[in-house]
Formats: structure tokens, sequence, C-alpha cells
């Protein structure tokens, strides 16, 4: 029997004939229709590129970055020394290369770094090492609400700059020359080892002096990226030109529904779509628009300084989910309860089990008033629905397996981070993406001088063995063996500190799901969900598949 001839027919109030309804709208809103669209389209060799953001950047200002849906746009805009490739490995972009001229524990620690002398803004002008040293001066501008300055801490001064003691011209870095530049870090034990992976974050993009970045002279602004803003309509779409003369152009639409997006790139509308509802996860396995990529994340239901002193409540709650279960749930090839790390920085996988009569045990030695009371697990809105789920399942198990009373809720993210911020909740869920692609970039947010350490986390012996890790970082770069290994035992021990004081519930390893029409070639999305394009090409000789030929029914999803 055909599948879809056997459907009953929708009423309006159907919610699937409602969402077909809301896609039409949205497809009608757009500034231009389908058949100027394609005559557009025509006109170029080939169709544009199409993705979407959940949310519209503010700017285009490297300065400004906050978060990956600007990063997104900004990394197709901007190049910086390197990037991140996708196997985790910083890349070099403007930059031939950077090299320690003296290493970090020398007295005076110094990188420098040889610029391609080929390397130039969008206008035609050549990038010079003042551009590099303007860019990153920007970033201590009080008006500069990025993690930008937060990077060059470990550069001479950058630390008290910041703080306004002393000014930005006393920053450590020094041209050599048009194409050489040189970095001077602050003393051991305050110089930074991972620098080099440090370079690849967009918010150390190289922009041109006296060019304004805000959404409203984005159009036509110089660029060192691959491509130029050539228009933005507010509230529906960016479309970006290429530098390279052939390159295909790339839309970027704003779309805050994952069922929406979904739709846009089953009518073709979209190329790529970026994050697929994890309940079409078992219809879409296996067909040649699939993948999943894995993240570097760290993601976590943290407890905030009121159950800092309340081990066996921490205990109980960690031991009495059913993390197996959680994984069928959501299709995910990592297992909540376990760190998100790869596994490659690890010699050993540590998790939480799933105890119940431990988690029982250590319950009855919980204070009455807190077993009785009703408790509040705040989270973001901006994971979706997947989020949604896997928050409600984890108040079920507490409910089913402690009789905990806990309510859900989900929080805007700006208001969340400011709620983080502020006064931070007993129970939460937080997204982690680190800054850079090492194990102790996940780690450090839960040392005390972090601003990140919502749990307000303090153990000697977990300072000890990170610091002994960051020391390791250049031999590690160099990849030799016995540091490798080293580095490997470090950042484990580091994890089972965490795990064994209950201090957080890791969510395991994410994975993006993501569906991308097989004709384009090139794009790269490296574990630090960051999009790069600048090497996108279309290969009509490849045939695409439509993803509205999949009949099958969704069911829950992953994270």
């Amino acid at each position: 029997m055909n599948h879809h001839a056997s459907r009953p027919r929708h009423s309006v109030t159907d919610p699937r004939t409602l969402l077909t309804l809301v896609v039409v709208l949205f497809l009608l809103q757009l500034p231009w229709s389908m058949s100027e669209a394609n005559a557009q389209e025509k006109t170029e060799a080939t169709p544009p590129f199409r993705y979407h953001l959940f949310s519209e950047p503010s700017g285009i200002d490297p300065a400004q970055v906050s978060n990956s849906e600007s990063a997104y746009l900004l990394l197709s805009l901007f190049d910086g020394l390197y990037r991140l490739d996708a196997n985790g490995q910083p890349e070099p972009r403007l930059a031939e290369s950077c090299r320690w001229h003296s290493p970090p524990q020398s007295p005076q620690p110094i990188i420098r770094c040889r610029l391609r002398p080929k390397a130039s803004f969008s206008d035609g002008s050549k990038i010079r090492s003042r551009d590099v040293i303007e860019s990153w001066h920007r970033l201590f501008a009080k008006n500069s609400k990025g993690i930008g300055a937060s990077l060059l801490y470990g550069v001479k001064n950058a630390r008290s700059i910041h703080r306004g003691d002393l000014d930005v011209s006393t920053l450590g870095l020094k041209p050599r020359g048009d194409h050489e530049l040189e970095i001077l870090f602050e003393a051991p034990p305050a110089a930074d080892p991972e620098f080099l992976h440090r370079l690849t974050h967009p918010a150390l993009s190289v922009t041109k002096s006296g060019v304004r970045l805000d959404r409203a002279s984005a159009v036509g602004a110089s660029t060192s990226g691959a491509y130029q803003v050539q228009s933005w309509i507010a509230g529906q779409r960016i479309r970006l030109a290429p530098r390279t003369p052939g390159q295909p152009h790339v839309e970027i639409l704003f779309i805050d529904d994952d069922e929406t997006a979904l739709n846009l790139y089953r009518s073709g509308e979209l190329s790529f779509l970026r994050r697929l509802p994890t309940s079409y996860i078992p219809s879409y396995k296996g067909r040649p628009d699939f993948q999943q990529i894995p993240v570097f994340r760290f993601d976590y239901i943290g407890f905030g300084p009121e159950l800092k002193d309340q081990p066996e409540m921490r205990k109980a709650l960690a031991l009495s989910l059913n993390y197996e279960e959680l994984r069928v749930i959501y299709d995910a090839l990592g297992r909540p309860g376990c760190t998100g790390l790869p596994l490659e920085w690890q010699d050993t996988v540590h998790c939480h089990e799933f105890n119940l009569k431990a988690a029982q045990d250590a319950w009855k030695k919980v204070p009455t008033e807190l077993r009785e009371r009703r408790w509040t697990l705040h989270f973001s809105k901006l994971g979706g629905d997947d989020i949604q789920k896997g928050m409600e399942w984890m108040q079920a198990q507490w409910k089913r397996h402690l009789n905990l009373k806990i309510d859900l809720q989900p929080v805007e993210q700006g208001v969340y981070l400011r709620q983080l911020r502020d006064k931070t909740p007993a129970l939460f869920r937080k997204g982690v993406g680190p800054d850079r692609a090492t194990c102790s970039a996940a780690l450090e947010i839960f040392s005390p001088q972090d601003p990140e350490n919502f749990i307000a986390y303090e153990n000697k012996r977990f300072l000890t063995t990170l610091s002994s890790l960051k020391l390791l970082a250049l031999d590690v770069r160099n990849s030799k063996s016995k540091s490798v290994a080293k580095s490997r035992g470090l950042c484990s021990e580091g994890i089972q500190h965490l795990l064994q004081d209950f201090a957080i519930i890791p969510m395991g390893r994410i994975h993006f799901t993501v569906l991308a029409q097989p004709e384009w070639r090139g794009w790269t999305l490296n574990p630090l969900n960051q999009l790069d394009l600048s090497r996108l090409r279309w290969s009509p000789s490849r045939q695409s598949t439509r993803p509205e030929s999949t009949s099958a029914t969704p069911r829950a999803g992953n994270p």
C-alpha cells in the first residue's frame, strides 16, 4: 500500500497543516518572489548557497562577536591569522606561520608571525602587520562586548589594559616590517602556551582601520575574508558576494524555528540545514545529504552555589538518571553522563553511572527541608525542542526515582546568561562551546577566577592538574609522543575530579546533525561549530536528494 495515499486528509487545525501554512507565509514575506530568485540565479554561474541563522546578527564587527550566530556570518567575511580545520587543528590563513621564538617557559616568551605577502582586503589594499595590531587594539575599546580581549590575556599588559590601568598602545605587539608581527607575552607562569589555538577564534579576525562595521554600514564594507555583504534586508536575509570570480554567492535567512527551516530545506529553498530535529534522525540516516559531525562541547547540568555544600544531594541527582535510556531517546552517538570531549584527548572516558540504590541512599542523607522543597531546573530556549525534551526527561526521572518536586523554566538566551551571572540558580543546564579546541579550554571554566564558573567550583587538586595540562600545550602541538600521552592522562584526571565531586552532570558527546544538498562541496563545519565557506563550490553533476521523499514518523530525539 502506498503510504502517502493512505493518509487521512488534514483539517485546518492539524499541526502539520498549520506548519505548512507557516512556511508558505514565510516564503510570501521574502523580499523576492520565486520567479525573481530563479531569474537572478540564471544570471549567475551557480545558484546561491542558502543556510539560516536562528537570530539576526547586530552587525559584522568581530570585536562584538558573542555567540555562534554572529560567528557564522563573520567567518565568511573576515579571516584571522589562523582558522580551525575540519579535524580541530589550527591552520594558517592570513599568516604563513606563527612560531614561538622563545617558548612560554622562557623569561620573555615571544611568538613571531609571518603574514602572507599577497593577503589583501576586499578593496584591494594589502593586509599588513599594523592592521593586525589595530584590529586587536579594538578589542579593548569600552564599547566592545565580545570576548576578544580575554583571548589576549596572556599577551604582555593585556589584563592591565582591560582594567583601564594602561593605554592600549602598551599591548605586547610589535610590527617587524609590513609582513611580520612580534607578540610578547607576560613572564611565566602567566604566558599562554595555547595561544596558537586562540588565534583561530573569529574575534581575532583582521579588519580594516576606519571601516564602520555596524549593520547600517555592512553593505560593501571592506573585508579580509572570502565574502562581502552585498545586501542586508532587516528581519529577512543577508546576501554575500564572493571575492573570487566563479565562487558561489551565499544567502543567509533568519529562521528561529527548526521545523520551518526543515520545510524550507525540503522545498529546496535552503541548501544547508544546520540542525535537523533529532526526532527525524532515524528517517534520514543513510541519505547522501545526512551528516553527523562531532563538535567540541562540554554541556552539563550544573549545581549553583546554593548546593555547593550539599554533596549528597548532588550525588543523588547524578546517580538517579538512567543515562542509557536518554541516549536511546536522543538517538545519540555519545552517552549522556559522560563528558563531551573527544576520545583522543583522554586516556580513559569518565562517566556517571546509573545506580538507583546509591542514589536513594545518598538522598536519605539530604536534609528533609531540601528533599521536600520544590525546585526549578533552568535552561536556555536557544536549544529548541530537543533541549526541552531532555529536560522533561530529567524532570520525570528525578520525580520517579527520588520523588523530587521540580519545575522546568526555559528562558530566553540573553536573559538566561544574565541570570547565570547575577544569581546562578540551584539547578541549570549550560551549553559550553570552548573558545579553542583543547581539553584545558573546557576545564578552565571551572577554575575560581573564570567568570563562567557558575557552580563556584573550588578544588586545589583540580587546579594543579589544569596548570600542568596547559604547560604541555606546546609539546602536544609539536606532537611529542610522551607529552601527548601525559596530556591525555591529565585531561582524564581533571574530568575525574569534577565527577568524583559530583560538581556537574555532563551531557555526553554532542554531534551536530545537518543536511546538505550533495551538489554543494567544499564547505567545512569544524568541531567548534564554525562554518567555513571559503572553499565552497557547486558540483551539479552530483544528483540532489530531496528530503520530501521521506515518510517516516518522527520520534523523540537528541540534544
